[in-house]
C-alpha cells in the first residue's frame, strides 16, 4: 500500500489569517513531541499493512498555509518530523 502523506496544521475559513494560531501551529510542528507523534503515525501505517510511504513534502517553509515540509529549508539538518522519518527508514 502506497501512502503519500504526513502531518500539518493549517487554519481555514479565515483562521489562516490569525497570526497567533499560525504561530501556535508552527510551534507545534517544531516541538520535540512531534517526533513521537510522527513515529506513532508511521508505525500505525506500517502495522496496517503499509509498505511504501512518501512524505508529502521534503522541504517547505512553514506558513499560514501549513507546515508541510519535514524540513523548513535546505540548510536545516534535522527536525522532529525529519528525524522520525529517518529513524523509521533506518530501522527497516
Amino acid at each position: 500500500m502506497l501512502c503519500v502523506g504526513g502531518q500539518h496544521l493549517a487554519g481555514h475559513e479565515g483562521v489562516e489569517n490569525n497570526q497567533r494560531i499560525t504561530n501556535l501551529f508552527i510551534a507545534a510542528n517544531r516541538d520535540e513531541r512531534m517526533y513521537q507523534a510522527y513515529s506513532d503515525y508511521l508505525n500505525g501505517w506500517e502495522n496496517a499493512g503499509g509498505s511504501l510511504f512518501r512524505p508529502w513534502l521534503d522541504i517547505g517553509q512553514y506558513s499560514k498555509w501549513g507546515s508541510w515540509g519535514a524540513l523548513e529549508h535546505v540548510d536545516q539538518e534535522e527536525s522532529p518530523k525529519y528525524n522520525a522519518l529517518l529513524d523509521f527508514v533506518n530501522r527497516r
